[in-house]
């Protein structure tokens, strides 16, 4: 046997870290390739992103590290946090920002480094499959498994979005390494790599806690007797490892114990979530389906695909033991994910890797065999032209998927249309209803009521879909987005499609945006109803179906942006049946209290609109506005002399109101009250700017008043 040269040594690695050095190259190049899509929007969810901006506790004092939020672990989120103080850091010294106000304005600036961090993890993935690789099977399988990682569609596209699984996926493969390496070389120091990259993986997504079945199966596994097997239970190793990625875990998320009901109540709702699944699922076709004859071939292609079991089959005739353990973690992970009823591409995404690493080894396995017998028989040249030929059959269906997602992302999401069709077509101040669709509606210009929707308990908010809500408003927008998913179903969602019903029979279609070929984003209806046919009070039973929703929080909500909306618009008769409503349930909203005070007074209800300012003034004396207001309501009613006294109050508590100053200065005047006229002028002077024009003319009335001519 000989002994391979220094030189032959440094030509292999040079090769091996070449291979490596293009392929990460081509998968940065994919991942960074229109990293800056949708902007200045944001049409994700962004989850850890949206969390991470919300600790630094806009408008209040100090930061909230309590992200108060336990649907995930906060790894990510702190990830991303500390990604924007250093932006902050560097921005300060730039001059980009005056201060952390103008810095947190908006989300727009943190979005693409929290992408880039995203796309460094499936960057880091690439890396760690080739290293799970190398040292499971060989080098070569490795290079190859990382190089179908690179351009498989699935990694890239979520490496656009700003989600907890890609960085799973990479703590996965690291923890996966190391779970290899304890196996074949047991040590101390392994055995705590490995709790360290489960406690890792744990805290970015819970599912991560599957790993702690991966080790325990392959450290089993290592024992060749029953007995063996049972007393390796009781391995330090083992239990150092467990406990180590316990302490990881809780030293990331120490606020789960301290907010333990938060936690346990977001948690609760998750595991519901994926249990039950929710609206849009389709119940005719199950997970396993889902995952194994969709999402699978459709990323991996069909070649690619195939060669998983033909491989795994392959390492069972032959019993290639080091291809069986590969397979523990895929097969327990798609086994518990399967079971849940909720279904996205994105949750098995940490499985792809382990899984085109299986068929990388059938692929260099088949090709090896092609050599062996073939090679020898045919030129060199002929062997490249067969390999290229092989590698853009099993390469071409998911590079043709990844380059049809990324012209996609090119093209200007439908939301995108619709906030410019708004910005073009809608005056301004205008009052636009819509359903949660992602449209960036300036809310600066417009006002804007955000339907109630959910995707799990959907009968919850089934009254808030009645189009009679939302007559008064000057657009009204649907979309596919929720009406396909309720259509799916249409026994189980009756109380929804009528809504949609009445916008195509008693509503003006103004606009349809559809999503063209490639385009992103759904198709979006703007409706308006016509004016004519405008009611001027609610149907009662509209409001009495919503006594009966559990989500109060929501009625709350829906009951006091309304509220707003229609006393803005002066339908006051419907604002006092609102107004009423929220204060059989929240006695103590004096706002509310307020508007229905100032509605009653504009329905001429004068002792209706004195009732509701005294329990309000009762309730808050200090409302120095509220008294002059009661002083307006008391001279409707011809209470003069209690309206004044209201007035004198309404200084007594804030003398620097103008409203009560000038109701007695107009009083004084109709009773022809000079004295009192002169000294509600003299302390109205008082408090106004000396060089103002409203001063000056005030002072030039009470010379007149004091020197009549």
């Amino acid at each position: 046997m000989s002994i391979p040269s220094f030189k032959n040594i440094s030509q292999h690695l040079t090769r091996e870290r070449i291979s490596l050095l293009f392929i990460l190259v081509v998968g940065t190049f994919l991942r960074l390739w229109n990293i800056n899509w949708g902007l200045p929007d944001l049409h994700e969810e962004a989850t850890p992103l949206v969390t991470a901006w919300k600790m630094w506790n806009w408008g209040g004092t100090g930061v909230h590290l309590n992200p108060h939020f336990f649907n995930y672990p906060a790894l990510s989120f702190y990830v991303l946090f500390l990604i924007q103080g250093i932006q902050y850091l560097i921005g300060s010294i730039l001059d980009m920002y005056s201060n952390m106000q103008t810095f947190g304005a908006t989300l727009s600036p943190f979005i693409i480094p929290a992408r880039l961090v995203i796309g460094l993890f499936d960057i880091g993935s690439i890396w760690a499959i080739y290293k799970l690789g190398k040292e499971v099977i060989d080098e070569k399988t490795g290079l190859i498994a990382a190089a179908f990682v690179a351009v498989n569609p699935l990694h890239i596209t979520q490496a656009h979005y700003i989600t907890v699984d890609t960085p799973l996926t990479f703590f996965v493969l690291l923890a996966l390494l190391y779970i290899h390496r304890a196996y074949r070389q047991p040590s101390t120091k392994h055995y705590l790599l490995v709790g360290l990259c489960i406690g890792l993986a744990a805290a970015t997504k819970y599912t991560g806690a599957f790993l702690l079945v991966v080790l325990l199966t392959l450290h089993l596994l290592r024992s060749d007797s029953l007995t063996k097997t049972v007393r390796s239970l009781t391995d330090l190793r083992l239990l150092k490892s467990v406990v180590l990625s316990l302490v990881v875990f809780f030293c990331i998320n120490p606020y789960i114990l301290t907010s333990f009901d938060e936690f346990l109540k977001d948690f609760t709702y998750e595991r519901y979530h994926v249990a039950e699944g929710h609206l849009g699922i389709d119940a005719s076709q199950s997970t396993v389906d889902y995952y194994l004859f969709n999402v699978l071939p459709t990323n991996f292609g069909w070649l690619l695909f195939l060669l998983v079991p033909i491989t795994i089959a392959y390492a069972i005739i032959k019993k290639e033991k080091h291809l069986l353990l590969l397979l523990a973690f895929p097969v327990i992970y798609i086994a518990i994910i399967s079971t849940w009823e909720m279904r996205v591409e994105r949750y098995i995404l940490p499985v792809f890797p382990v899984l085109l690493l299986i068929s990388a080894t059938g692929l260099r396995t088949l090709w090896m065999r092609f050599q062996s017998s073939f090679q020898q028989s045919s030129p060199k040249n002929l062997s490249i032209a067969f390999a290229a030929v092989v590698g853009t059959l099993v390469l071409y269906q998911p590079m043709t998927k990844a380059i049809e997602f990324q012209k996609s992302i090119v093209l200007p999401d439908t939301r995108t249309d619709a906030k410019e069709w708004i910005e073009q077509n809608v005056a301004p101040g205008s009052y636009i209803a819509t359903g949660p669709f992602g449209i960036q509606i300036p809310e600066t210009t417009y006002h804007v009521l955000y339907i109630p929707f959910l995707i799990l308990d959907v009968a919850g908010v089934a009254p808030f879909y009645d189009t009679r809500w939302y007559e008064d408003f000057e657009l009204l927008i649907a979309s596919d987005y929720d009406y396909d998913r309720y259509a799916q179903e249409p026994k189980k969602y009756a109380d929804f499609l009528p809504y949609y019903d009445s916008l195509k029979t008693h509503w003006s279609l103004l606009a349809e945006i559809k999503p063209a070929e490639n385009q992103q984003g759904p198709t979006i209806w703007f409706y308006t109803y016509p004016r004519t046919e405008r009611k001027e009070m609610f149907d009662p039973a509209m409001i009495e179906r919503l006594h009966d929703t559990p989500e109060s929080s929501k009625v709350s909500y829906f009951y006091n942006n309304l509220s707003l909306a229609l006393e803005q618009k002066r339908k006051f008769m419907k604002c006092e049946q609102v107004l009423r409503e929220i204060l059989t349930v929240e006695v103590n909203n004096l706002s509310a209290r307020n508007s229905l005070a100032n509605t009653l007074f504009q329905l001429e209800n004068y002792q209706g609109a004195l009732l509701q300012v005294q329990r309000s003034i009762r309730a808050n004396p200090s409302q120095a506005e509220l008294f002059s207001f009661a002083g307006d309501i008391l001279q409707k009613m011809g209470r003069d002399q209690e309206a004044e006294l209201s007035y004198l109050k309404a200084i007594e508590i804030n003398q620097f109101i103008a409203a009560p100053y000038q109701a007695l200065m107009t009083f004084y005047t109709e009773h022809s009250d000079k004295e009192k006229l002169t000294g509600i002028l003299e302390r109205y002077i008082g408090i106004l700017p000396p060089k103002s024009n409203e001063a000056k003319i005030l002072q030039e009335q009470l010379k007149n008043l004091k020197n009549p001519s």
